[in-house]
């Protein structure tokens, strides 16, 4: 799973020092959005890891998890292996390796369709319902005392905050931005460089 794997993060006054040593690297810095980045970086990082710690302590992986809360949320519907792969945002191939792997542990079944043979459906078992009924009571206590220190009105702020993040995020993938990139230069070799602090954020 991807990871942010820079540990420490840097400072202001860090990114300042190294801004000021490497002026051409740093023309388009925008201090507090890079600095807010790496932040929501981190934290996104340590959540998913505590995740998956939590959801290992009952066997299952996050994958396996995220398909089983999908067939859960269909209450009692069969659904498609691509539409569950759609829903999940993975490949059809890695949905496949995903249910081949509940299928076997008995969670789920492959069926074919009633109106269409060559169609396979996914059901959620019994077995399957009953690892999501001994998995959530824990579940749901400790995402509560994540997030104990929000008010409601503070949880709905950080709910919209992460929708206008998410709404950039094409800015990050997207092939072209705007403006052309500075020929890089060498830094001065008589130059002396610059104390850098870091500080951990966890």
């Amino acid at each position: 799973m991807p990871m942010f794997l820079m540990r420490e993060l840097p400072t202001r006054e860090a990114f300042r020092a190294v801004a000021q040593y490497y002026p051409e690297m740093y023309s388009e810095l925008d201090l507090t959005a890079i600095e807010a980045c790496y932040f929501l970086l981190r934290t996104g990082s340590d959540l998913l890891t505590a995740f998956e710690a939590n959801l290992s302590r009952h066997g299952i992986s996050q994958g396996r998890f995220v398909v089983l809360l999908l067939l859960l949320r269909s209450l009692g519907e069969r659904m498609e292996p691509s539409k569950l792969a759609a829903q999940a945002g993975v490949s059809r191939a890695t949905m496949t390796r995903l249910l081949d792997g509940l299928v076997r542990v008995g969670f789920v079944d492959r069926t074919h369709d009633n109106g269409d043979r060559r169609m396979i459906c996914v059901l959620l078992t019994t077995r399957g319902r009953r690892i999501l009924e001994r998995i959530f009571p824990d579940y749901h206590r400790r995402v509560a005392l994540l997030m104990k220190d929000l008010s409601e009105a503070e949880r709905g702020l950080l709910i919209r905050l992460l929708t206008k993040v998410r709404a950039g995020i094409p800015a990050l993938s997207e092939k072209a931005v705007r403006g052309s990139p500075k020929a890089a230069r060498t830094p001065s070799a008589g130059r002396k460089a610059t104390g850098i602090k870091w500080n951990s954020r966890r």
